[in-house]
């Protein structure tokens, strides 16, 4: 109940949902219910994450991973592996971050191979995705390139997910554009692109702008690099987007 609570607060007041978890841990310790300290750990983890507290959100998924290994949960200690992970790569600790994304892959290839009905699809697709992101950082391009088409072959058969697709599309090509292949680029960004604008994703269309300036930066079309960035402004003002609306900010005083 107090978890319930903790999640009706999340999205209006981070203070109470922080307080509500808080008091379902302490209550989950006095009896000793480790599937609702597991979850306290994970939902305090993700508040953390969310609000930039990234060494205790490392310390709520790490204790995540150990009850979901005392509760025999291999599915659990798998999605805690990725969340954990998750933390490691906006702490620019890819090394850290890639060896718990391939021990969850190991864990969620397995029960594909156990049970192909009930296989971890979508968490398999964020594994391809992060995978791809680790590499890339890494400068280890044609592993990222491979990772990113992973998930998006899984991605195509799979209902529902178009922002992920989209997603993938989009890294897909910042890979392609930091090897300098702009024509993979180009088509990569194109095809994230038509997604979004079919879904209407207005934060995804700033970020796909803002990937177009950049290529049409590189190939020298200096017009074209304008247009977009303005477009990737405008939609990153509309949706509260601070981190794109900066960072095209930057690029337009650069373009000047």
């Amino acid at each position: 109940t107090l978890l319930k609570i903790a999640d009706y607060y999340e999205k209006t007041d981070l203070v109470k949902s922080q307080e509500y978890t808080e008091k379902a841990l302490v209550e989950a310790e006095k009896l000793g219910n480790d599937s609702i300290i597991s979850k306290a750990h994970m939902h305090m983890g993700y508040r953390n994450f969310n609000v930039g507290l990234y060494e205790p959100a490392v310390k709520n998924f790490s204790r995540h991973i150990e009850m979901e290994k005392k509760r025999n949960n291999s599915l659990g200690v798998s999605n805690a592996m990725v969340n954990l992970a998750a933390v490691r790569i906006r702490m620019e600790d890819f090394e850290n971050a890639k060896h718990y994304l391939l021990e969850a892959l190991k864990m969620y290839e397995l029960q594909l191979s156990q049970s192909p009905d009930s296989s971890p699809l979508v968490q398999l697709i964020t594994v391809y995705n992060n995978l791809g992101i680790v590499f890339q950082n890494q400068k280890l391009y044609p592993e990222a390139v491979d990772y990113y088409n992973r998930g998006i072959s899984l991605a195509l058969g799979v209902k529902n997910i178009e922002s992920t697709l989209a997603m993938l599309y989009n890294n897909l090509g910042t890979t392609f554009l930091d090897e300098g292949k702009l024509e993979l680029a180009l088509e990569s960004f194109n095809k994230s692109l038509s997604i979004r604008i079919k879904a209407n994703d207005k934060q995804g269309l700033a970020s796909s702008y803002r990937n177009l300036a950049q290529y049409y930066t590189i190939a020298r079309q200096r017009n074209n690099a304008y247009s977009y960035l303005h477009k990737a402004l405008a939609l990153a003002k509309e949706t509260g987007d601070v981190t794109i609306e900066s960072n095209v900010s930057d690029k337009l005083f650069q373009l000047y």
